[in-house]
């Protein structure tokens, strides 16, 4: 929904900041063309220490939504040629 200014400074006046924070829309909501890939708890471990992981499946070759088993936003990943997800930019921990 589309918000003015004056009626989320009335927002954070009522409820402070986490008032505001419930209008933030997910990190990947900018990316939902995006293909996605859910990986296990090792491999998302070794993903968001900036290791690349073997892709469980064979994937088209470019960038992806990389998610936790949990089902948590991770990273933007990029699916190689040989069939690994590369990180590019981790989320969480």
């Amino acid at each position: 929904p589309l918000h003015t200014l004056e009626g989320l400074e009335e927002k954070a006046a009522r409820g402070g900041l986490a008032a505001l924070d419930e209008e933030l829309l997910p990190l990947d909501a900018a990316l939902p063309t995006w293909p996605d890939i859910v990986l296990t708890r090792e491999a998302a471990e070794r993903l968001a220490h900036g290791q690349s992981v073997a892709a469980d499946r064979i994937w088209p070759v470019g960038r992806v939504r990389v998610y936790m088993p949990t089902g948590e936003f991770l990273a933007i990943g990029e699916v190689t040629a040989d069939a690994r997800v590369v990180p590019r930019r981790v989320f969480l921990p």
